[in-house]
C-alpha cells in the first residue's frame, strides 16, 4: 500500500540556509582577525615566502575557542612551516628561534597554564616562568 501525503508540502520563498547565523557570526570575527594579522605581515614570519600561507594558531583553535580570533593569538606562516610548527616543535624552535620566542609569549600571555605544559614537555626549549 502506497504512503499519500495528508497535507501539501510547504513551498520555500526563500532558499535554504548554508550556513547558521551563530557559524556565520562566527566566521565574521575570524575574517576580521585574520584581516588584521595580514594588515601587518604578508609573508611568513618564520622563512620570509610569501606563497602557500597560512593562519597559525599559537592555542590551538579546537582547544581553546575563546582565543581563536585573538589577533595575538594568530601567526602567518607557510604551509611547511606551519606543518613544522605542528609536528616538530624542536626543529621549529632552531629554525625559527624569534617566532618560537613570540609563540611562547603569546602562549604565556593568554594561557599561562597552557605554558607551564609546555615548559614540563619541553623543558629545554620553554623557560620555567
Amino acid at each position: 500500500m502506497p504512503l499519500t501525503r495528508t497535507h501539501p508540502l510547504k513551498k520555500r520563498t526563500q532558499g535554504l540556509r548554508r550556513v547558521s547565523p551563530k557559524h556565520a557570526k562566527a566566521k565574521r570575527a575570524q575574517g576580521k582577525a585574520y584581516q588584521q594579522v595580514a594588515e601587518q605581515v604578508q609573508w611568513c614570519e618564520s622563512c620570509g615566502r610569501r606563497e602557500r600561507l597560512s593562519h597559525s594558531h599559537a592555542l590551538t583553535q579546537k582547544k581553546w575557542p575563546q582565543f581563536a580570533n585573538t589577533p595575538a593569538n594568530i601567526f602567518l606562516l607557510c604551509w611547511p612551516c606551519h606543518y613544522c610548527f605542528e609536528h616538530d616543535k624542536r626543529r621549529f624552535a632552531a629554525l625559527s628561534p624569534d617566532v618560537w620566542a613570540r609563540k611562547l609569549a603569546a602562549i604565556k600571555a593568554l594561557s599561562p597554564e597552557q605554558y607551564q605544559l609546555l615548559h614540563i614537555k619541553y623543558p629545554d626549549l620553554v623557560p620555567e616562568a
